[in-house]
This record gives structure tokens, sequence and C-alpha cells, in this order.
């Protein structure tokens, strides 16, 4: 499931002058839409008709999250279903009120919304700068204020409300914004996580160290050819991955195509799943990683002389610098 906050506009009225020939300061504000779905604003984008590439500026303002678990607590239900269906049932009769009633508290409490606002939106960038590299691109800056606006406002509102949410990490505190902020928070470390590419301050590092892991422990790559054999005999529990190959111009020689990496050789390299994400959506985005999905990552081949399907990460052979050929040994 894809949760995305959409960034619709932001509107300021014309800077005008004071009596005193001063630049009165500006009030503005900004329209949030948040919605979920199956596939991303990027992945729509892709499979247009006219297959439009979205830059990092767009994404800044459509922000994506992929969530594998959407409702952890189902409080005692069966199924996310059913959770849904007595939740429906339960809300009905409340649904249209909480709108318009924040709205006319934010009538009657005007001179108080933007502290209280600005209180909130501090609280949650004290604790996003925790999660956050230690040297964040501008993208990544613009995403976590991104956030604090959001967060700022459905925890206003939470106060304002008095829900009974409180924060798992601190259930003593009073404040239901608090419980707002902690999810604000777990949104943006899901982001973080699948967006390394853009914050990751190491990753040219990990992109060298990617190649040089694959050159040194070559052998447990073992070679694959249509036609041709396997040209190392390694053993099956110390395989990495497989290198594939196809027949080339002559009948005795094959030439790499492609590398396909077990998603288990990083947890033996000693990489987190937040660097391993970072370093193939980088090689998505640079044209190296063959995707069979535009929203994934991860391909299904079959294992060779097993025939089991397992999840690989599939790099073309370019990456490493071995569009080369090498003799295939006699079947």
């Amino acid at each position: 499931m894809i949760w995305a906050p959409y960034r619709r506009m932001t509107l300021k009225p014309p800077r005008t002058c004071s009596r005193e020939v001063q630049l009165r300061e500006t009030k503005k504000w900004a329209f949030y839409g948040l919605s979920s779905g199956e596939v991303t604003l990027r992945d729509h984008a892709q499979q247009a008709r006219f297959k439009r590439s979205v830059g990092a500026g767009a994404e800044s303002r459509f922000v994506s999250v992929t969530l594998n678990e959407v409702i952890p607590e189902l409080h005692g239900h069966a199924s996310v279903p059913d959770f849904a269906r007595v939740m429906c049932e339960r809300l009905g009769p409340a649904h249209g009120t909480a709108g318009p009633a924040f709205v006319q508290w934010l009538i009657e409490h005007r001179s108080e919304v933007g502290d209280r606002l600005n209180a909130i939106g501090t609280r949650f960038l004290a604790e996003a700068q925790k999660i956050l590299p230690a040297r964040p691109t501008d993208q990544a800056r613009r995403i976590v204020n991104q956030f604090a606006a959001i967060v700022a406002g459905g925890g206003l509102a939470a106060d304002v409300f008095e829900l009974r949410w409180r924060a798992r990490a601190n259930r003593e505190t009073d404040l239901a914004s608090d419980a707002v902020i902690e999810a604000g928070l777990t949104m943006l470390g899901l982001w973080l996580a699948e967006n390394g590419g853009a914050t990751l301050t190491g990753i040219d590092e990990k992109l060298d160290e990617l190649q040089e892991k694959v050159a040194a422990q070559s052998a447990r790559f073992p070679i694959v050819a249509k036609g041709a054999t396997v040209f190392q005999d390694t053993d099956r529990r110390s395989i990495l991955g497989w290198r594939d190959a196809e027949l080339a111009g002559k009948a005795d020689e094959v030439r790499l195509r492609f590398v396909d990496i077990l998603p288990s050789s990083f947890r033996e390299w000693g990489w987190d799943k937040r660097d391993e994400k970072a370093v193939m959506r980088h090689l998505r985005d640079k044209g190296m990683l063959i995707c069979s999905k535009p929203n994934e990552l991860k391909m299904q081949r079959k294992e060779p002389g097993v025939g089991s399907r397992v999840p690989v990460y599939r790099i073309r052979a370019a990456f490493f610098g071995e569009e080369i050929t090498f003799k295939a040994a006699p079947c």
C-alpha cells in the first residue's frame, strides 16, 4: 500500500507596504491532500502513454511511502477488513462533523493558532533530527518540512478535540499531539528507508563497495549461460548470486549480461536495509537495475539446477565493467 501526501498549493497574498513604507509580513497557507493506493505517482508517470520522467522536485511535492504493515494493532479483530468494517460502522454517525468543528475552532481562536502550530512543528523537527543522516540533502530537508506541516495540523486537531491518543514511547503525556508526532516520525523513517538514495551521504562509497564485493567473491557468483555449462562448481550453500551470460558471436564464447545478487548477501556483508534499498534505488534510477515491475526492486528467477524461484537484485553487467566474453567449457 502507498500512502502519499500531495502538496497541492501554497498561497500567499501580494506584498504590501505599511504607512512607514516597510514591507508587511505576509500570511500564507498550504493545502495538503492525503491518499492511499497501490501505485506511486512515479509509477503512474512511467506507465503513462508518453512515459514522463518525474524529477526530484516533483517527488518532493508528491511524497510516497510504502506501507507493508498498514495497521499493526487490530484490537482483537481477526483481520484488517473486519477491523475496518467495525471502524466504519462506529465512525458513520459522526462523519462530516469534525472538519466544520475544527474550522470553527480555528476562527474563534485565531490568535493562538500560529503559536500552537509552530510549537508542534518544532517538537517534530527536533525529534526528526535524530533519525536524519548526518548531512541530509536539501531534498530531504524539504520532505521533513512537509511532514512537519502535516504533523502540526493533525497534532493541533488532536489536541483541540482532546482525542485519547497517547504516544507509545511516553504514555504519561497528556497531549494527543505527541502521538501524532510519533506517527509522523514513523512515516518519515519509512520514507528515509525507502528513499535512502536521496539522503545517504555515502552512496558513492556503497556503490564502490558493491563492485568490490562481487569482484572479490566472484567464485561465489557462478556464471550461467543458456546452452553453456556453469563455469564454477560452487557449493550451493555458499552462493551469493549468479552471473548470467548469453552466446556471443562465436559458438564457443558467451557474453555476460547481468549479475543476480541474493538479498541475503547484503546481510553477510554487514549492510543494513536502508543502505541496501538506497543503492538499489540509485541503480534503478540510473538504468542499471532491471526490474520486472516499476514499483519493485527485486525480480524472481529460477535457481539453476534446483528450479525453485528466488528473489534477486538484477544488475546490468555494465555496472561492474564486465561487458566481456568468456570461452565456454565443452558440454
